[in-house]
């Protein structure tokens, strides 16, 4: 993604962006954040998930019992082979890994379209804007250079990738089809106007912090404010 992206944040926030400072959070974070009753256009309980409902499935039903899960995943519910009799009614079925990738989040699109989409929210939106030149180039300095407390970033996360997110419905009804592979790339089609793009990272060992700040060279070099 040799391209600019734009990052949307809080005029308060813009200082620390532009002197080389960003935030990083796991994904769990912002599934946290919906669920505990913050604004579900920044927080999503399905982040990194994929959700099925199921109304009613039975031993009658053998064909949707193959949509339980998505591919490559083991079911929620795995009768016994020949059993008879059982069912399950209204219940969802929700399906993540174990691992939680942090990400640094970023818009690619248009700047004026993803402003109303970003900015126009009212009350607590964002109200400013910084250019990152070239996503690619950003990215890898980030992993090269920057640190965390002194640690090295790349001490801290065994892997990386970067990539535009893909909207697609996360959350269908059993009727509807297998759910999808839960995936950090993936987010729920209402999300689509904020045109996401991520740079997501693996940690090598178990974070017990919720934010890191990640410190990095040059600015400059890479970020230009819009507003």
């Amino acid at each position: 993604m040799d391209k600019p992206v734009y990052k949307f944040l809080r005029a308060r926030d813009v200082d620390s962006m532009m002197s080389g400072s960003v935030l990083i959070r796991p994904l769990s974070f912002y599934r946290r954040l919906e669920e505990e009753g913050g604004k579900p256009w920044i927080g999503d309980r399905l982040e990194n998930r994929s959700e099925v409902s199921v109304g009613h499935l039975s031993d009658k039903t053998p064909e949707l019992l193959k949509r339980i899960a998505p591919t490559g995943m083991p079911a929620a519910i795995s009768p016994m082979d020949g059993a008879k009799d059982w069912s399950v009614d209204n219940i969802n079925f929700t399906y993540e890994f174990a691992n939680d990738p942090w990400v640094f989040c970023a818009s690619d699109g248009d700047l004026e379209a993803l402003t109303k989409v970003m900015c126009g929210g009212g009350g607590d939106s964002y109200d400013a804007c910084v250019r990152i030149k070239d996503f690619s180039a950003f990215h890898r300095h980030l992993h090269e250079r920057g640190h965390v407390d002194g640690e090295p970033l790349a001490n801290l996360f065994k892997a990386s990738h970067a990539d535009r997110v893909r909207y697609d419905r996360v959350s269908i009804a059993i009727e509807e089809g297998q759910p999808l592979v839960p995936n950090p790339f993936l987010k729920d089609i209402k999300f689509a106007d904020q045109r996401e793009a991520r740079y997501a990272l693996l940690p090598a060992n178990p974070i017990e912090k919720d934010t890191l700040f990640v410190r990095f060279s040059s600015p400059d070099n890479y970020l230009v404010r819009e507003f």
